[in-house]
């Protein structure tokens, strides 16, 4: 999964650095968190690649994470398409016969809360929980590179029964990426 949030990244970053190259008088500071990577090798190929790619700008700080930086216009850019497709994979999910018990899915402005629509005993008889841990890890790392604080970034996930709408079960990145299965 870490490896994936590795390939994820790069790409992201890709991306965004294709964007032009039309020089900013403002940088956007990216960092990741150490416990997005499964090793310092992990971290180290990103970096390799991200140089190959042009970003030059990387710096790996002590505990482990890395710190990027990029033009604000680009960063702008990148911020966008990941927005669209943090909402089209929203879409997804709730239109997906593979996920049947969730309904709906809210979110806050900053992308720090969701809350999502299930019915509560398909939920409980079913994977979906996979579909709702993805969706926080995607949120997540939208957060990342939107720049918040690495000890800011949280994604607060609440499950409410489509009947009663009460709320059960809450979950919390990153504390479900650090401590898995607490």
């Amino acid at each position: 999964m870490k490896k994936l949030f590795a390939i994820l990244c790069v790409s992201m970053l890709l991306l965004a650095a294709c964007g032009g190259n039309v020089e900013e008088p403002e940088d956007v500071t990216i960092t990741i968190p150490a416990y997005m990577f499964e090793n310092d090798e992990d971290r180290d190929a990103v970096i390799d690649e991200m140089k190959t790619d042009g970003i030059e700008d990387t710096e790996t700080n002590e505990g482990g994470s890395l710190t990027i930086k990029v033009s604000a216009s680009d960063h702008q850019e990148m911020m966008s398409e990941m927005e669209d497709s943090l909402l089209e994979s929203y879409d997804e999910i709730v239109g997906s016969d593979d996920f049947q018990s969730l309904q709906e899915i809210t979110h806050n402005d900053d992308y720090t809360e969701l809350t999502i629509t299930a019915n509560q005993t398909v939920f409980n008889d079913s994977v979906d929980a996979f579909a709702v841990f993805g969706l926080g890890l995607t949120t997540f790392i939208y957060q990342i590179y939107d720049g918040t604080p690495v000890d800011e970034i949280t994604v607060t996930i609440d499950l409410e029964d489509h009947e009663t709408g009460d709320v059960f079960e809450t979950i919390v990145f990153p504390d479900t990426i650090e401590n898995p299965g607490d």
